[in-house]
């Protein structure tokens, strides 16, 4: 039997809770657009970043700042929150001088749980383009990228195995003048035996941590895998979709209108995931639904001419586009003339 890390069991718990890899070290500095690999224990070894190498300015990729929340709690699926009684319950004390507190009930073999105090998310623009990238020749099957960032100063993480009794995570406040978000003389807390507990706050030197973040690599169609890569923590992407007049558009834009280029790059995923393509009883005429309308954009081998009317469809999913003329290929496939 595959013995699992501490490490590993949380990545793997807190991935199937929320599709994003939590760092063990959280301390450690993750960037976006940091490539690398997945190490057997579960951790994230970086080989690269798509910015400093020249390959993101090649796709068209840049970065996004998605806002701060106020509050982040991910709760893997073995952990349960349960409501404050007024009452004291038995077994482990409750903490006290509370400033923000959560309590669960760890009813199954073990639990996960990562909490974050205002933390800012980043992303890469243009998840269309992601794809084409994980799949060019820039990287291999075991590579993965960073697409997605939590960052913050403040953060407690646990895994725990079952509990007696209910557990509490808390930020405390060791003067009656500590608040919510102050960096006085605030730390993080739990309650919870024989666990494995990591926290930061208070951080006057500003030290980001980095708690949370999302890992992508290549679809993985194999199954003579090592056992520990068949449930890596990694959101798994498919080859970009070719097969349609629109999907020819997506690899041959050179000559495309710039407007038009940029709503495919920011609309490609709902295109390909509303796609259907047909053709005419002729087999001489394609037909794309794709939820969106392009009334007189001419579609002529790949490239869009005219982008006066290319606007979302009001009523995605509909057959409505563009007709764009299509030969037969020696396999019986239909592709854009040219």
């Amino acid at each position: 039997m595959l013995h699992h890390s501490p490490e590993q069991t949380y990545v793997d718990m807190m991935f199937a809770a929320s599709n994003y890899y939590a760092s063990w070290d959280p301390l450690r500095p993750v960037r976006l657009g940091d490539y690398g690999i997945l190490q057997e224990d579960g951790s994230f070894a970086e080989s690269g970043n798509i910015f400093t190498d020249g390959i993101a300015e090649k796709y068209n990729i840049s970065l996004e700042d998605c806002g701060t929340d106020k509050l982040r709690w991910v709760e893997a699926i073995h952990s349960k929150e349960r409501r404050m009684t007024a009452h004291v319950m038995s077994g482990n004390p409750p903490i006290m001088e509370v400033g923000l507190k959560k309590t669960f009930s760890i009813t199954s073999h073990r639990g996960a749980i990562l909490v974050m105090l205002e933390p800012k998310l980043s992303r890469l623009t243009y998840p269309g383009r992601l794809s084409k990238l994980i799949h060019s020749e820039h990287f291999n099957d075991e590579h993965v990228l960073v697409t997605e960032v939590y960052a913050c100063e403040s953060y407690a993480r646990l895994l725990a195995p079952h509990q007696e009794s209910s557990v509490e995570i808390a930020l405390t406040a060791s003067s009656a003048g500590g608040a919510v978000g102050g960096k006085g003389s605030m730390e993080w807390k739990t309650s919870a035996s024989s666990c494995d507990f990591k926290s930061a706050h208070d951080s006057d030197d500003g030290k980001v941590h980095y708690p949370l973040f999302r890992l992508c690599g290549r679809k993985h169609r194999h199954k003579c895998m090592h056992l520990w890569h068949a449930h890596r923590a990694v959101v798994e992407l498919p080859p970009p979709t070719k097969h349609s007049p629109f999907g020819q558009i997506f690899h041959h834009r050179e000559n495309t209108t710039p407007s038009a280029s940029r709503y495919i790059d920011e609309h490609e995923h709902d295109i390909h995931a509303n796609e259907r393509y047909t053709y005419d009883q002729d087999g001489q005429h394609g037909h794309c639904g794709c939820g969106f309308r392009s009334e007189n954009v001419d579609v002529v081998g790949g490239v869009i001419k005219d982008d006066s009317a290319w606007k979302p469809d009001a009523d995605a999913g509909r057959d409505v586009g563009q007709r764009a003329r299509v030969q037969s290929t020696s396999d019986g496939r239909r592709k854009p003339q040219q």
